[in-house]
């Protein structure tokens, strides 16, 4: 099962995958959210050693297949950033995005039948001696192999990827997103990010989310919504203003979007919707303005404006 290491460290996330393997209900494709990138790497080289194994599927199995993983060597294990998987262009330098070429070539790789699980690992990365000491301390403290080089072998360092990480010509961009939409069944994607914010929506649509924050607690839903209703409604502008820091303040601590705190609080209040016609004209206009202060946040207007002004109209 999942590593010992990840375990302890990220038990919520560890317990998720073990009872998706368990009751065989593994999504095609994941999009891992947090700064940790290094974790959100290693628990991909987890599912997919899990996916390959031929042996008794523990975390100190020794088959070929789970080998190959160990040592980030395995043939169907594809990492795609803009210095991983840009083979097809040999003499080109890395790019910042991943590009046209790479797009194409992962879709013809993919179109081709294979006796392995394959895992593509979508992730940003940048590569140089100076990222030696970083990548060999995160390495070591998540028990992430070295990565897979052919020629000179550089220092990977792994990162989310950046909002303009997917940025195609829209022929390529659709024809990849076709193909993480309907994969042959043994084709499982990973998207490792800093929120859903800096993903395409057409790929967050496509996915299932799995939170790992950097201290490993779990991804916290009605307590968090709990904690900020505690202090809801606001009875003046100056608690709506501290209702807006709260927010602020508990979105930087957990390492969650603003928008999915919103997601937590509207689904609170269309519960109690649900449970308690008395007070729907209300509750209604509670609903409507979060999704307003969504649609603000998505379209980069200030969140502290707009977490202000959603709250003063709470009053």
């Amino acid at each position: 099962m999942i590593d010992e290491a990840l375990k302890t460290k990220f038990k919520a996330a560890s317990d998720f995958f073990e009872r998706a393997f368990l009751k065989n209900k593994l999504s095609h494709a994941y999009l891992f959210t947090g700064n940790n990138s290094f974790a959100q790497y290693a628990f991909a080289l987890n599912i997919a050693r899990m996916l390959n194994c031929t042996g008794d599927k523990t975390d100190k199995c020794d088959c070929l297949n789970c080998q190959w993983v160990n040592a980030n060597r395995h043939p169907a294990v594809i990492t795609v950033s803009p210095v991983d998987f840009y083979e097809v262009n040999k003499d080109s330098k890395p790019k910042t995005v991943i590009t046209v070429e790479q797009a194409r070539f992962l879709n013809k790789e993919l179109s081709k039948s294979s006796e392995f699980h394959r895992v593509i690992i979508f992730t940003s990365a940048k590569e140089g001696n100076e990222y030696q000491a970083l990548s060999e301390n995160m390495r070591k403290l998540f028990n992430v192999p070295e990565p897979a080089l052919s020629g000179e072998v550089k220092e990977r360092f792994w990162h989310p990827v950046p909002l303009d990480y997917m940025t195609l010509p829209g022929t390529t961009a659709n024809t990849l997103l076709k193909t993480i939409e309907e994969p042959n069944s043994n084709i499982t994607f990973f998207f490792l990010t800093k929120s859903t914010e800096d993903m395409l929506p057409t790929i967050v649509s496509r996915c299932a989310q799995v939170h790992i924050s950097s201290n490993g607690c779990a991804l916290p839903d009605s307590s968090l919504a709990d904690e900020i209703l505690a202090d809801f409604p606001p009875k003046n502008e100056l608690e709506a203003i501290y209702l807006a820091e709260k927010v602020m303040s508990l979105s930087k601590m957990h390492e969650i979007p603003l928008v999915r705190i919103l997601d937590m609080l509207q689904r609170r209040f269309v519960q109690t919707l649900h449970n308690d016609l008395t007070y729907s004209r209300k509750l209604t206009a509670l609903i409507q303005a979060i999704e307003t202060a969504k649609l603000q946040l998505n379209s980069y207007v200030n969140p502290d404006s707009v977490l202000e002004t959603m709250f003063i109209n709470f009053m």
